[in-house]
């Protein structure tokens, strides 16, 4: 049998906003995740790690214990995700989702260690609920679910309303203290999804400073 054609996934919903003159792309990894396991399918979509650089302004303490300026360079790791659909076969759809975390997750520590240990993976799950196994996957591998309470993400006639839009971020990283998952919902759901997309746009905050103390404040 003649392997499945792979695509990129191209799902970046919060890139397109960011300035080139301030944000920089430093790479786009191709992932070495499973596409198929026994019957299954698996990433139609290929996930890649795309690493992106901003230069920011931090104060430092200098030799002789003054504070000054400085502009240094913080950077994310960034993956991009179109996960299995909700086609025919409610049972088929949890499962491959489920093992495409499972072999998505066993590529993280690569990413953290070549790429950068800051790591958000955003993007359309398709996950329905916060506790189905693919997300039950990666909580168990240090990601947090920012859409937890599954606010809808997701919008068309035919279908109504649903989680799909998903950031995770890795735990225990102080820059993502206050990151959040935002929704921006049009107030024309049917021409949004006509003229647009069926899925609305999500937004996520990083604050750039907070995984480095202030000397000023200690």
């Amino acid at each position: 049998m003649s392997p499945k054609p792979m695509k990129t996934c191209t799902h970046l919903p919060m890139i397109s906003c960011l300035s080139p003159a301030r944000v920089r792309e430093n790479g786009v990894h191709p992932l070495d995740v499973d596409h198929r396991d026994g019957r299954d399918w698996l990433w139609d979509r290929a996930p890649h790690a795309i690493k992106f650089t901003a230069a920011v302004k931090v104060w430092r303490r200098t030799s002789d214990g003054t504070s000054e300026q400085r502009e240094e360079d913080k950077s994310i790791a960034l993956i991009a995700l179109h996960m299995k659909a909700n086609g025919r076969g409610k049972v088929k759809s949890l499962r491959v989702r489920e093992k495409e975390a499972k072999t998505l997750c066993a590529q993280l520590g690569w990413v953290r260690d070549n790429v950068d240990p800051s790591l958000i993976l955003i993007g359309d799950t398709n996950i329905l609920k916060f506790d189905e196994p693919a997300a039950e996957v990666f909580s168990q591998n240090g990601l947090i679910d920012l859409n937890s309470s599954d606010s809808a993400t997701y919008w068309s006639r035919q279908f109504d309303e649903a989680p799909f839009d998903r950031a995770l971020v890795a735990e225990d990283r102080a820059e993502f203290k206050y990151t959040r998952q935002y929704v921006l919902r049009s107030a024309d759901l049917d021409q949004h999804d006509q003229l647009l997309s069926d899925h609305y746009m999500i937004k996520v905050s990083v604050k750039s400073y907070v995984d480095d103390a202030d000397p000023r404040e200690v």
